[in-house]
Formats: C-alpha cells, structure tokens, sequence
C-alpha cells in the first residue's frame, strides 16, 4: 500500500484545518461539566497535562493526543474543523448534481457547532460551579 490519502474522501476536506480554539471550548465545557482538573484529564487520557493544558487554550497539538482527548471528551473532530467555503450548490461536485453531498451521497454537509453557543455553554458551566461552591 502506497502513502497516499484515501482518494475517496481526502479531496472533501479541501485543506479544511482543525479549529483549535473550538477544541479549547468544548474541552473546558466537558471539564468543566465532569467537574475534573487537567491531572485528572490527564490520569484518564494518558495525555500530558501540558497538552491538556495547551489544547484547553487553543494551542495546536499533535494528532495521537487530540485524537485521545476528544474520544475522552466525546467531541467529533469533523465538527471542529474551521468552516470552510461552501461551493456553489448549482455547480456539479463530487459527481453529484443540484445539491453537495459528501460520503456517497448518503450524509449532507453539516456545518460545525458554532463557537458562541460553546462560549455559552462555557459560561453556563462557570456559574453553575460558582453556585455550588459559594
């Protein structure tokens, strides 16, 4: 087998790039909800804490550990990936026609998770937490 990508589905992504900032919210999100500190994440991942720490703050880290926090997580790295430009829905794509469809036609685009309403989810957390401990 050659070192080539899948031709089936590597030319989807178009260069899409894993938004790491949206990786840092939803992982404090899910800290913040199992109530864990960045030891403890790292007790459970196998992770290091200081690319717990990094990826809680947005900063890139490598595949293996991104891979295992976001299955700890439970966090879809498709749904993480920066947005991308859509293309034009009447042009033909993927062998497909009139609509963009990707994985064999089976599975429509679906836009990724909006980093707002990770921010709010965020901030809901915190104040739950400040409730409790005050």
């Amino acid at each position: 087998m050659t070192g080539s990508a899948n031709p089936d589905y590597a030319h989807l992504l178009n260069g899409a790039c894993l938004d790491f900032k949206r990786l840092g919210l939803a992982l404090k999100v899910v800290i913040a909800e199992r109530g864990c500190t960045l030891a403890e994440v790292q007790q459970q991942t196998r992770v290091s804490r200081a690319s717990v720490s990094r990826a809680t703050v947005g900063i890139e880290i490598s595949t293996g550990p991104l891979l295992l926090l976001c299955i700890w997580a439970d966090l879809n790295p498709f749904e993480l990936l920066q947005a991308i430009e859509m293309p034009d829905p009447t042009e033909q794509s993927c062998g497909d026609t009139g609509e963009y469809r990707v994985f064999h036609r089976t599975q429509g685009v679906k836009l990724s998770e909006k980093a707002r309403e990770l921010q709010a989810r965020c901030r809901s957390s915190r104040k739950g937490r400040a409730r409790a401990n005050g």
